[in-house]
C-alpha cells in the first residue's frame, strides 16, 4: 500500500502511527497515517471481512478513530492492484483536511 502511494506522488505517511486523542490517551495504531491531516489509511485483507472478532475489533477502532477526529480511508486487494484510484482518494482526503 504504502509502495504504491508514493509512486503514484502521494506525501510520505507514517507506518505504524499511534493514534492519541486530545487528553494523550492512547486510540490505535494504523497501518500508514498522516497525523497533521489526521487521516489514516488502512490495509484491509479478506480476514478482516470473514473474522467476526477481527471485524468487531476493527469497527471499534474505527469509531474511536473518528471520536479522535481521525478519517479512515480503508485500502483493500483492489486498491493494491489499482494504486492510482486509491491515491486519489488519499490526496482528496488529505486536500479536504487542508494539506
Amino acid at each position: 500500500m504504502r509502495l504504491g502511494l508514493d509512486a503514484e506522488g502521494v506525501p510520505a505517511a507514517v507506518p505504524q502511527l499511534e493514534v492519541h486523542d486530545a487528553r494523550g490517551w492512547f486510540v490505535g495504531r494504523v497501518d500508514l497515517g498522516w497525523e497533521e491531516a489526521k487521516v489514516a489509511a488502512e490495509y484491509q485483507g479478506d480476514h478482516h471481512r470473514t473474522d467476526r472478532e477481527q471485524w468487531m475489533r476493527d469497527q471499534a477502532r474505527f469509531a474511536e478513530l473518528a471520536s479522535a477526529g481521525w478519517l479512515v480511508l480503508p485500502c483493500t486487494a483492489v486498491d493494491l492492484r489499482f494504486p492510482h484510484a486509491f491515491a486519489v482518494r488519499v490526496l482528496a482526503a488529505l486536500a479536504a483536511r487542508g494539506c
